[in-house]
């Protein structure tokens, strides 16, 4: 008589190993997974970033600035030529000041960056500013907006921290004094900002506005190798940007 095939299960060792290799797999899946998304994730921050910073661009290119919630009177202190602003619980233009442009200041190691409207003189000696040292460039007060980086972007660094976006002020023409319309094209200026515009703002600003390279500001984050960077002109554009997402971390 012939025995039947003998069944058989499996040992504790070969169950072990089996739930070792699953294991391993299932993390592998995981991290798989997880890394995708923390790119995806990164890849929606910093172009959020930069729409953000575009915002700022094209509001100053349309003459656009967010009011206080107070409203602010700005008028001149004739003996010093230093605008001056006051609380006026209303909203409205001063006839004596005129809105020149968005400083966005940023900090190393931050989500955060923080953007300000700037004023400046509208007239001197009588006739429309022409220049930026003629304008006396000055931050509103209250004026103060703290936006948020998406999605663990952090700001890591530029050879500067603020940049300026600013309407071209109407220049002279000849002997005759007469004023040609002024553009609204947004020209752009990079400065260190601790607090206040810088005492030697208005003079180099002509000088170093718009530079040729542009300027570079790199986004990263904690959770992927990647970094974005985003470049604000460059290539004889004006105030335009630009962003290219890197496979390392900023440097």
């Amino acid at each position: 008589m012939k025995r039947g095939i003998e069944s058989r299960g499996y040992t504790i060792v070969e169950v072990l190993i089996f739930l070792a290799v699953s294991s391993a797999l299932m993390v592998s899946a995981f991290t798989l997974i997880s890394g995708s998304q923390n790119k995806a994730s990164f890849t929606q921050g910093i172009n959020d970033a930069q729409q953000q910073i575009n915002t700022v661009i094209n509001n100053v290119s349309n003459g656009y600035y967010s009011e206080t919630a107070n409203g602010q009177s700005c008028k001149v202190d004739p003996p010093t030529g230093e605008l001056v602003f006051t609380p006026t619980g209303a909203k409205g233009t001063s006839s004596q000041c005129i809105f020149l442009g968005r400083v966005i200041v940023f900090k190393n190691g931050e989500n955060t960056f923080t953007v300000y409207n700037v004023a400046g003189r509208r007239q001197v000696n009588n006739r429309e500013v022409s220049s930026m040292s003629e304008a006396k460039p000055t931050l509103i007060p209250e004026s103060e907006q703290v936006f948020q980086l998406k999605n663990g972007v952090t700001f890591k660094g530029s050879d500067l921290n603020a940049f300026g976006f600013f309407n071209g002020l109407a220049s002279t023409a000849g002997v005759s004094d007469q004023l040609n319309s002024g553009y609204q094209q947004a020209s752009f200026y990079g400065f260190s900002f601790n607090s206040g515009l810088p005492n030697n703002f208005s003079t180099n600003y002509d000088s170093g506005k718009d530079p040729a390279g542009g300027y570079n500001l790199c986004f990263d984050s904690g959770t992927t190798n990647q970094s974005g960077l985003i470049t604000i002109g460059g290539s004889s554009r004006s105030a335009t940007s630009t962003l290219v997402i890197k496979g390392e971390s900023c440097t």
